[in-house]
């Protein structure tokens, strides 16, 4: 039909249903509109009668005021004398709705009150009062919210009359909760209302829920001051408190400012005028139907079913299902090219949406998948059950000298497909297939007919027999290189248009994303595994280091306690050791102590627990096990060492003993227990006993040690201790970049001690907090000084004790002490041991994290030999790491010393933390650790530990000049 015909025909049928409705539509409005302005009507005056009565109501109160008021006046002349509060509180209590009764003079003072606070207050200045005065009649005040009581109220004037004169005015006041119980008392239909308000518009009673509306102004406040102004009853448009439109009806209160405000609904006024226009439609409707009826027949068939196939069509599109079809001839009339139009837009809309599904559903994969071959085999399966793609699968690709493609995930119809295809990413045959083109080219590469199309042809009978229509391949790219395709089977042919290709290739780049997220994380992963076993591990025997030790043994001893059983420590020491690497050098010697680790490994019953203590021990901690037990597996241990070693072609005897503490016998400690073995170990290796137990008494009672404990004791007190201090150097500009303070002790009877002497029996004995203590106070005053003297001052590190971390007074002693000699936080630095941060990790954040804010930096000492964690480092604020000597003095005669210390420090900076390395000798190292990008150093290279006055010489001074 053409488009001439087809406006002729929407004009003659709107012309006719207009012919046909009209009479019947304005009849309707004619009944509806009549019986909506009756029903208006009224509703107006039924609310109008109402609000009227109440106002009368309201009137008669305030007119019994009035009375009783003159009454009162008249009949009690005592009213102006002095004393008349008494009289007043008598009459309050009688009547209820007076909350205050007072007398004023002429003058407006109040003389007496039924409320003696009130006497003496002046209300000259109050409306009512002048009004009283002035018209010697009754007056009312406006309504006001009262300040003590906060209540609203209504004060009433009466003047006390003598001699045809004024002598006096008696004052009400009255809680207008009188007009609330009025109108609490009235029934009123639902949602309708009454209230009571002032001209001002403010509600001061009001039935239904008073609580939520006294006190509060109408919507329309304004313009109903200005309505009531000339008109004392009228009627106004009211919006409503509450939300609900109403038709207010209002009426003064005779005699006073009131208004009692009388609302209806408007939705009533609409119900009426609805029921007409109901009445109307129906008529309206029957005629309607009564055309239809006549034109269904012919129309049914031509426009009706027709329309109805395309809404059908429509509605299951706007709900999401693009696989419906109209099933209308495509022609040339309007509804046939509508329909063409509409099922044109279901099949771009089913391609588009399956494609927006996939891409969907593989953003929430990347999230979820853990690793990469799950993530490849979920987002294989999204997109077929919710892309709805017939068959989908991931291809990487070798560089071997055929190009082969291996498929590492597939989901959906393969019924053996992929397995059939042999593909490559050579430019041959099978190569130049979706697979192999997208791989070379480095862009999708779609095949719409795999029927049809030529390049499809090694594996058109296949994907035939399957009923595939077309593929996609679309290429993976991680790290800049392309290392396969995600490829996508479509069961219809000319699928993949443009907006459905840029969709899945961004898909396929989120994808590949995801993998190179995947492979990052499993390469982290291995490097973390690294870094743990080489800070856990011996590097020369594999086996677990002093650190795995006295892990596994806490756990042990925590699990023992729970189970009430003993353990067993075991410490194989050898005394000869150090003679052999002393004679035959370190690297040479090293094979004596694998020899023998290879040989106690080889014992099934100790291999479990054999651990590399010390360079010359080893050492067990095996639980289960009964006293004959533990000396039976000492005695196998023993007989290891009948047998000779070999060092450079020399066969050698390597004696040992072996020491022996249990739990919880000789303690419940891991470091204590593990002590104590060692100490009879050696103690054994003196007495030239093979296996010797802790005795318990032999360090404990020692008489040296326990002299020495009170003689430090007293240095301390007596500060006579000092500190030496070991430079730090910027290994990048060569500058002093700071020192470590060390506490040294010239005993005046024993000579100078080394703090090894002196330090571990500080820790034992408890004296540890005060001597740390000492050395804050000797840094800061050093500190002190340099700043006045010498002008150049730089950070200064102490060390920090695990009881001082866990003292609650730390912090403030420490604040203290740099207070008083006014030293900045950020010239005191902290450096404490890995072990230190075990026993308690929160308080240890809470104290450190105290400490950073002051200013102060921190610093993880002897880093890799004590409880390695990485977890400390990312939630503890620590400024730097302090590379171990003992990884340093290796790292150039060993290739595993090495890559620690290149992993410390790569992961530090990753971490965002400086490094200082320790015990730097040689320029050796100091060459390997600048290619390994580390910070600081200090070491013998450098200078030994000195005095402050050698230290100021050699290196602060050297830098105040460098500054000049």
């Amino acid at each position: 039909m053409s488009r001439t015909g087809t406006y002729a025909l929407s004009l003659r049928l709107g012309a006719l249903i207009a012919l046909i409705c009209l009479p019947s539509f304005l009849l309707a409005l004619h009944l509806a509109d009549t019986r909506r302005v009756q029903e208006l009507e009224h509703i107006r005056s039924e609310a109008m009668i109402l609000a009227q009565s109440i106002a009368i109501q309201q009137g008669q109160t305030l007119e019994k005021v009035r009375a009783q008021l003159t009454q009162l006046s008249r009949e009690s002349p005592y009213l102006i004398e002095a004393d008349c509060s008494s009289h007043l509180q008598s009459l309050q209590r009688f009547d209820q709705q007076y909350f205050q009764l007072a007398v004023a003079d002429l003058a407006g003072n109040i003389t007496c009150a039924a409320d003696a606070a009130n006497i003496n207050l002046s209300v000259l200045d109050r409306d009512y009062f002048k009004t009283a005065v002035a018209s010697r009649d009754f007056s009312l005040s406006d309504v006001f919210l009262t300040r003590s009581s906060k209540r609203w109220a209504i004060v009433a004037a009466q003047p006390v009359m003598q001699d045809n004169f004024p002598r006096a005015v008696l004052i009400a006041a009255l809680d207008i909760k009188w007009a609330q119980a009025l109108l609490n008392s009235l029934r009123l239909p639902q949602n309708a209302i009454v209230s009571l308000s002032d001209a001002n518009g403010r509600v001061l009673a009001r039935m239904p829920n008073p609580e939520q509306f006294v006190g509060r102004e109408i919507l329309e406040a304004a313009s109903f001051r200005a309505t009531v102004t000339g008109q004392p009853q009228g009627f106004v448009d009211s919006a409503g408190l509450d939300g609900v439109a109403r038709i207010i009806a209002y009426a003064q209160v005779p005699g006073a400012g009131l208004y009692v405000r009388v609302g209806i609904p408007s939705a009533e006024v609409q119900m009426a005028s609805q029921m007409a226009l109901q009445a109307g439609l129906i008529a309206l409707i029957a005629t309607v139907l009564v055309t239809a009826l006549l034109g269904w027949i012919g129309a049914r068939r031509l426009i009706i079913h027709p329309i109805g196939q395309l809404v059908t069509a429509a509605d299951k599109i706007g709900q999401g299902d693009w696989t419906v079809r109209t099933e209308i001839s495509h022609g040339n009339q309007i509804i046939g090219r509508l329909a063409a139009k509409l099922d044109e837009l279901a099949h771009y809309g089913h391609r588009l949406t399956r494609a927006f599904r996939t891409l969907s559903a593989g953003n929430r994969t990347l999230l979820r998948e853990p690793d990469e071959i799950s993530l490849l085999e979920a987002m294989c399966n999204v997109a077929v059950t919710q892309g709805g793609y017939r068959l989908a699968f991931v291809n990487y690709m070798r560089h071997d000298k055929d190009k082969t493609v291996d498929t590492v995930a597939r989901y959906g119809d393969d019924r053996g497909f992929i397995d059939s295809l042999r593909l490559t990413w050579a430019d041959t045959e099978r190569g130049r297939g979706s697979v192999g083109m997208a791989i070379r080219d480095a862009t999708p590469n779609i095949l719409r007919s795999m029927g049809n199309d030529p390049r499809f042809e090694p594996w058109r009978k296949e994907a035939l027999k399957r009923q595939f229509g077309s593929i996609i391949s679309l290429p993976l790219k991680v790290d800049g290189d392309i290392i396969g395709t995600f490829t996508l089977v479509a069961a219809e042919e000319d699928a993949f248009d443009e907006a459905e290709v840029c969709l899945l290739d961004e898909m396929a780049a989120d994808l590949s994303f995801g993998i190179q997220i995947a492979r990052a994380a499993v390469k982290q992963k291995e490097h973390e595994r690294l870094v743990e076993y080489a800070l856990t591990h011996d590097r020369y025997t594999g086996l677990p280091n002093r650190v795995s030790f006295l892990r596994s043994l806490a756990e042990r001893i925590q699990v023992a306690t729970e189970r009430n059983e003993p353990l067993a420590i075991m410490v194989i020491h050898m005394p000869r050791l150090q003679e052999i690497f002393d004679g035959f050098g370190y690297n040479p010697s090293l094979s004596a102590v694998q020899q023998i680790a290879e040989r106690l490994s080889a014992i099934s019953e100790i291999k479990p627990y054999l651990t590399r203590l010390a360079p010359n021990e080893f050492g067990l901690a095996v639980d289960h096990v009964s006293p004959e037990q533990t000396m039976r597996m000492a005695r196998t241990a023993l007989g290891v060492f009948q047998e000779r070693v070999i060092v450079a072609e020399a066969e050698l005897d390597i004696a040992a003993s072996i020491g022996i503490s249990y739990f919880p016998g000789h303690g419940d400690d891991a470091d204590a227990l593990l002590r104590r073995a060692a100490i009879a170990a050696r103690g054994g290796a003196r007495k030239d006993a093979g296996i010797f137990v802790y005795e318990g008494a032999t360090e404990r009672e020692n008489p040296e040690r326990l002299a020495i404990a009170a003689e430090l004791r007293t240095a301390i007190t007596n500060r006579e201790l000092e500190l030496h201090y070991q430079p730090k150097i910027d290994l990048q500009t060569g500058a002093l970049s700071g020192a470590e303070a060390l506490i040294r002790w010239n005993h005046p009877k024993r000579g100078f001690l080394p703090p090894v002497k002196f330090v571990p029996l500080a820790e034992e004995t408890g004296l540890i907090r005060s001597m740390t203590e000492l050395v804050i106070a000797l840094a800061s005053r050093q500190q002190h000084s340099w700043a006045k003297n010498n002008g150049v001052v730089l950070p200064v590190a102490v060390n920090l004790s695990a009881s001082n971390l866990y003292d609650p007074r730390f912090l403030d002693t420490f604040q203290a002490l740099l207070e008083t000699w006014g030293v900045a936080p950020n010239l005191i630095e902290i450096e404490l041991t890995e072990s230190a941060l075990v026993d308690d990790p929160e308080t240890a954040k809470r104290v450190l994290d105290s400490l950073r804010q002051l200013g102060c930096k921190i610093y993880i000492d002897d880093f890799g030999t004590g409880y390695s964690s990485l977890n400390y480092l990312v939630t503890l604020p620590v400024h730097a790491l302090k590379i171990d000597r003992s990884f340093v003095r290796q790292m150039g005669e060993s290739r595993e010393a090495h890559s620690v210390v290149a992993s410390i420090i790569s992961m530090a900076h990753n971490l965002g933390l400086r490094v200082v390395a320790e015990g730097v000798e040689t320029q050796a190292d100091v060459d390997m650790l600048k290619a390994l990008d580390c910070d600081e150093a200090q070491g013998y290279l450098f200078a030994k530990p000195q005095v402050a006055s050698e230290y100021e010489l050699r290196f602060l001074s050297r830098s105040r000049q460098l500054e000049k």
